[in-house]
């Protein structure tokens, strides 16, 4: 399941995934309970999201990155 369009916008999934760690859900385990997707589906869409700039690891955390910030404006 990709969380990134080929346009570099997220898919519905990245998005679910984009809101929860702006809710402070920022470790996979969190972001799974939150959105009810699979954790090992979070693991990869977080990969993902930080490929496209949109989120980066801060130790075990997540937290958006500006682009991520600029799109949940």
């Amino acid at each position: 399941m990709a969380v990134v369009g080929p346009d570099g916008a997220p898919t519905e999934s990245g998005s679910k995934i984009l809101l929860a760690i702006s809710a402070e859900m920022s470790t996979p385990e969190l972001i799974a309970q939150s959105t009810g997707l699979a954790l090992f589906l979070i693991k990869s869409g977080l990969r993902d999201l930080e490929k496209a700039r949109l989120v980066r690891r801060s130790g075990e955390h997540y937290v958006l990155d500006q682009k991520g910030i600029e799109l949940l404006s």
